[in-house]
């Protein structure tokens, strides 16, 4: 895939963060966007926060939970509804484990509350399976496709201590993202994930579980995802890491 002209995105985690950051660079670059969220006013605001930087912008702002396998299929039929095709997936929706019930709260394995363990793995992996399982039928028919899964530089290559389930989500996200590349390759539809370290996002901000030393702007991992889906069509780059990298003259 040369160009975004034409096609058809799908951002699940679509109303902030690296969601939005990437449905903006999807719109700017031509691409209708399909924005997905659980929370119909922030959709509404995000939609606003791309049409404000794209003005000619096709969007439309979808309230559906990636928890649910009902929502997901409705979302599809909702897309190719309205434009008939999906060519890129891009699944950011992400959970840190900082719903009400928990939150953001760090805990060892032995407390972990099931709430936060169910809310993290339920988004983060489940989540993702079940978006993958919703477009993979349309993709396959199209015989071309573009999935990229947003995982993450320090749960999905090393176990956090007190972050057990988010490791384990990322670390399993990453997997079925490897497994399912095999599996579609010959279909023409390419799997990549990228793993971004702590970014600049209302789920960073939400949970007192991390202490980076530096931040990632939401919008240079958007980058690197319009980077891998628009690479030439016969490579792809293996679980890209996206670090932040200290300005010259910046207090180390």
């Amino acid at each position: 895939m040369q160009t975004l002209k034409d096609t058809v995105a799908v951002v699940t985690g679509g109303s902030s963060g690296i969601g939005l950051a990437t449905a903006k660079a999807l719109a700017a670059g031509g691409a209708a966007v399909a924005l997905v969220g659980r929370n119909a006013e922030r959709l509404a605001g995000a939609l606003d926060a791309v049409r404000a930087e794209v003005r000619e912008a096709r969007l439309e702002a979808l309230s559906f939970d990636v928890r649910a396998a009902a929502d997901m299929e409705a979302l599809v039929e909702r897309v190719l509804a309205s434009w008939g095709r999906i060519d890129i997936l891009v699944a950011a929706a992400g959970s840190a484990g900082n719903s009400a019930a928990t939150r953001g709260l760090p805990h060892a394995v032995a407390d972990l509350p099931l709430a936060e363990w169910d809310e993290v793995i339920d988004t983060n992996l489940k989540g993702v399976f079940h978006g993958l399982r919703a477009v993979l039928p349309a993709m396959i028919e199209q015989g071309a496709g573009e999935i990229v899964c947003v995982s993450s530089a320090r749960g999905a290559l090393v176990g956090l201590p007190y972050n057990a389930a988010y490791s384990a989500s990322k670390h399993g996200l990453r997997g079925l993202c490897s497994c399912l590349a095999e599996e579609v390759a010959s279909r023409g539809i390419r799997v990549q994930s990228v793993l971004p370290d702590v970014t600049d996002t209302p789920m960073m901000h939400a949970t007192r579980s991390m202490a980076p030393d530096g931040l990632l702007d939401p919008r240079q991992v958007a980058e690197t995802i319009l980077r891998l889906i628009l690479a030439p069509d016969d490579a792809l780059l293996v679980d890209p890491l996206l670090a932040p990298f200290p300005a010259p003259g910046a207090q180390p």
